[in-house]
């Protein structure tokens, strides 16, 4: 009778699940949250775009319709770009390149990575998938996060348009590039 109850033990240990509870629970709490992110997505979709099939067009909730349908149509393009550039990062550019290109020090990286919109120029829609796309292949996330905040203010299409704005008053550009990079 002993062998058999031992036999029934290490039986139970094989058929246990092999996965820690805890990353269950991880697993779980990420499809949680994908879901409600999914059904917040669709809400927001339909109260932005419904009042304006209905015609509301006077009322509040059908300016702000028009509002988002005209935002989504003005920055889907530039996350396209940004998408394909992410992209391109990832088929073309490999982690040995950007651990050759991007210094060790994490405060000269960050330093140099805020300024690298100015080679590097893409718009604040644009820049979210390839700054991501940094991140994965390794870039420091301090110089990840330097970038994503002044990339797209010390970029020469932000500076120039900045001068047009102020009727050609470069004053107005060059502080607001410092300050971008100061930041």
């Amino acid at each position: 009778m002993e062998e058999t109850s031992i036999k029934t033990s290490a039986q139970k240990k094989k058929t246990a699940v092999s996965i820690p509870v805890n990353k269950l629970t991880l697993r779980k709490k990420r499809e949680k949250g994908r879901n409600a992110l999914k059904w917040f997505t669709i809400a927001l979709i339909t109260a932005g775009v419904v009042p304006a099939f209905l015609g509301e067009s006077n009322s509040f909730s059908g300016a702000l319709s028009v509002t988002f349908i005209s935002i989504v149509l003005e920055a889907f393009p530039f996350i396209l770009l940004g998408t394909l550039v992410g992209g391109i990062i990832e088929e073309f550019v490999s982690r040995d390149m950007i651990a050759s290109i991007v210094p060790k020090n994490k405060y000269l990286a960050a330093f140099i990575a805020a300024g690298a919109g100015v080679v590097f120029p893409v718009c604040e829609c644009a820049i979210i998938p390839v700054t991501r796309r940094l991140v994965l292949k390794g870039v420091p996330f301090s110089a990840a996060v330097a970038y994503l905040i002044a990339g797209p203010i010390v970029n020469p299409v932000t500076f120039a348009s900045t001068g047009m704005a102020y009727l050609w008053d470069w004053k107005i550009a060059v502080i607001r590039l410092l300050c971008g990079y100061g930041i």
